[in-house]
């Protein structure tokens, strides 16, 4: 205000009074004085008086008031607490808030579930639009349908194998070489045609059952390779396939026609 100097000790102590007396329902009044005077003595601390005593007081600290400390008012020689800012450093906390803190604090981010390789060729599937044939498939393996309008049906197992981390590609129903007509023919010609298939190659299991397979790395199989694995191996099973029953059945690969190298040898060596 103009004319006046600043406010002394003495004159806050009386607004403080005031303020207690004009409230006398508040358990506690409190004078900020850093906006009242440029005195940098007073800005160093608050002074207000508790009715209800120190557990008043106390219920401000910890809410950014500060520290509290027991005094004497200069006029009336009641009994004051003066209360010092909080400092500078981190903020106090509220029971709850600190709690809460904690709570989140010791919580450990939930680990992202890794999908196995058999489940991550499922989405492949799904997303490419293959057939899962579920009431023959595992959850290590996977059975598929695939469909030809012109050559017809082949059936693909996809299987996982956990301890070598690969992943393996079947396809059976060629036939078995115990019922072949010319075991020798079909033994040329199978071996023939796995030097021409790009991808995988034909074999003959224990029990004497012709298959076709594919073994690839797990970590080699995007959606992808997986594609075009997938489609290259059902074309070249339903390719060879019809050749390998007719030979099985009559020793020939086509109708009149027996193993090419056959001829080709018998050719030769006529004189």
């Amino acid at each position: 205000m103009k004319g006046q100097g600043p406010i002394g000790n003495a004159g806050i102590v009386g607004a403080a009074h005031q303020l207690v007396g004009a409230a006398p329902h508040f358990a506690l009044a409190v004078t900020l004085i850093g906006n009242l005077f440029p005195n940098p003595a007073g800005l160093g601390r608050w002074i207000a008086q508790a009715k209800s005593g120190p557990a008043a007081i106390a219920s401000g600290i910890g809410k950014g008031i500060g520290q509290a400390r027991p005094g004497v008012d200069n006029i009336t020689q009641n009994p004051l607490w003066i209360l010092k800012p909080a400092s500078s450093g981190p903020a106090l906390l509220s029971p709850g808030q600190d709690q809460s803190s904690a709570q989140n604090k010791n919580e450990q981010p939930r680990p992202v579930k890794r999908l196995s390789p058999i489940e991550t060729i499922r989405k492949h599937m799904q997303r490419l639009g293959y057939s899962i044939d579920e009431s023959k498939s595992r959850p290590d393996m996977i059975v598929s349908n695939y469909s030809d309008a012109k050559k017809g049906k082949v059936t693909i197992v996809i299987v996982y194998d956990r301890r070598k981390e690969v992943v393996g590609f079947y396809v059976y129903n060629f036939g078995n070489v115990d019922k072949a007509v010319d075991a020798g023919a079909l033994n040329k010609y199978l071996l023939n045609a796995n030097d021409e298939i790009i991808i995988g190659g034909l074999f003959v299991d224990k029990e004497g059952d012709i298959g076709y397979k594919y073994v690839s790395a797990v970590s080699q199989l995007s959606i992808a390779s997986f594609e075009a694995i997938y489609v290259t191996m059902a074309g070249v099973a339903l390719e060879r396939r019809a050749q390998i029953r007719r030979l099985i059945d009559t020793g020939k690969t086509e109708e009149g026609q027996g193993d090419n190298d056959t001829r080709v040898k018998r050719a030769g060596s006529q004189h």
